[in-house]
């Protein structure tokens, strides 16, 4: 909000479906999505809008951290508004009317071969990405984004915006013969997502269906893991350019805070809270948390001492449907408050234990090979948003494959809302008693393929 110009500006999110074939024919602009919208507060009213995506169909959102600014441009002090949303570009616009002043690309990028410098619109890349042909696409930056929701912050002593970036990418291909959703429950995106490795800059090749990953086998789980990480940016939002970063080992590391003293502070995917010097990235200061942070830092002053805090915790989207990726991280969830001083002297517990060995999880022997891959794909639509992808779970949630032999039996009542007291719905009339028990095979597959992998 700006008080001064009595302004709101909403970033709205993504389409859905994600397929444009679906919901526009694979036409139009498809208003408003991922775009910065400003309001008058007062009354309501459109005042202007700026879209970064039109036509958008790979989970790319405007929602992310708006900065508002005064910032000298070409001998000018300008009123600008600062965005860095999933798609890869950062984004400067006049915040008084929309006006489209650069953009740029922060991370690797294969969407968009640029941002028109006059019409502020994207010439996309419609041979590499666009995916109404059913063709396997791979978009780098897709589905987890170039940067998601955790703040980025402003210095204005040294002019640099500090990004908790991350590099990923995605393939993606349009579901044949889909149609839009009759209904609620499931995700439903038209379109196949499949999390994958980033190409280098400027590879614009078409996507190879034979190196998708299949995350059921530890090689490919482990060069999904060595090509997605995070990325600390300091990004000059006038010159446009990269000043300094720092490479972190996982993706959805913490927000960042940007202090008078000269320091920016993050936390971090792999467990650490980190101070470095704002101005060339030096990092002079590191403090264990036992978990992954996601979430951005404060700081505040009570009786002349200053302090940071941070609420610590692994969590969100990328620990969930990612669980596989998310397990680089090497933390386990542990949520807490953490508040920091100059000669502070408190000590953390010790960090949880890893996950001990599973039991054994018998499968019904009669279960067939179609059978398992119903129960595949229905782990996928209805379970693996929260439960991870392949069953391989990020720790927030139970790993299933690592489910007790009680638990296992009662699994039929655990899906008709046994546990909805713990925040998981009633699957019973979205699932067939034989899907329900398809899923349950599949489960044990896994628990199985663990088992295996553990020898």
């Amino acid at each position: 909000y700006d008080p001064k110009l009595n302004l709101l500006y909403i970033g709205t999110g993504n389409a859905s479906v994600w397929g444009r074939n679906l919901r526009s024919q694979g036409k139009g602009d498809n208003l408003f999505v991922s775009s910065i919208v400003a309001i008058n507060p007062d009354t309501g009213k459109y005042v202007w809008h700026y879209q970064e995506v039109p036509g958008e169909e790979w989970d790319f959102t405007a929602s992310q951290h708006m900065i508002l600014a005064d910032i000298e441009i070409e001998g000018k002090l300008r009123k600008v508004i600062m965005q860095a949303p999933k798609n890869g570009f950062f984004y400067v616009l006049d915040r008084t009317n929309g006006q489209f002043i650069s953009a740029k690309n922060f991370v690797p990028q294969n969407w968009a071969k640029a941002i028109d410098p006059q019409t502020g619109r994207p010439i996309i890349n419609d041979e590499a990405v666009r995916y109404e042909d059913g063709k396997l696409k791979l978009v780098n930056n897709a589905v987890f984004g170039a940067h998601n929701w955790h703040p980025m912050s402003y210095s204005p002593k040294t002019g640099l915006v500090y990004i908790p970036a991350q590099l990923t990418a995605s393939y993606m291909q349009s579901v044949p013969g889909a149609e839009m959703p009759k209904t609620l429950g499931s995700m439903q995106f038209g379109a196949i997502p499949a999390v994958a490795p980033p190409r280098p800059s400027g590879d614009n090749s078409p996507a190879d269906p034979a190196k998708q990953l299949d995350l059921r086998k530890p090689e490919d789980v482990k060069r999904m893991q060595e090509g997605i990480h995070g990325r600390l940016i300091a990004w000059d939002p006038v010159k446009q350019k990269q000043v300094w970063s720092h490479d972190y080992k996982s993706m959805y590391n913490g927000g960042t805070l940007a202090t008078a003293g000269n320091l920016v502070f993050q936390g971090t995917g792999d467990g650490r809270f980190v101070a470095y010097r704002a101005t060339d990235g030096k990092q002079l200061w590191e403090a264990p948390t036992n978990t992954g942070v996601v979430a951005g830092p404060i700081t505040y002053r009570i009786k002349g001492v200053q302090y940071v805090a941070v609420s610590a915790g692994w969590g969100g989207a990328y620990t969930l449907f990612g669980g596989p990726a998310s397990l680089v991280a090497n933390v386990r969830p542990d949520a807490r408050m953490l508040v920091f001083k100059i000669g502070g002297t408190a000590k953390l517990p010790p960090p949880k234990p890893p996950l001990g060995k599973p039991p054994i999880l018998s499968m019904n022997k009669s279960i067939t090979p179609a059978q398992l891959a119903n129960g595949r794909l229905n782990f996928a639509i209805h379970c693996s948003v929260c439960h991870g992808l392949e069953a391989i779970s990020g720790g927030v949630v139970p790993d299933l494959r690592y489910m007790s032999a009680d638990t296992f039996n009662a699994f039929s009542g655990i899906l008709a809302g046994g546990f909805a007291s713990q925040g998981m719905p009633d699957f019973s009339e979205k699932l067939t008693p034989a899907e329900q028990e398809e899923i349950k095979q599949y489960i044990a597959s896994r628990n199985a393929a663990l088992r295996s992998e553990a020898k």
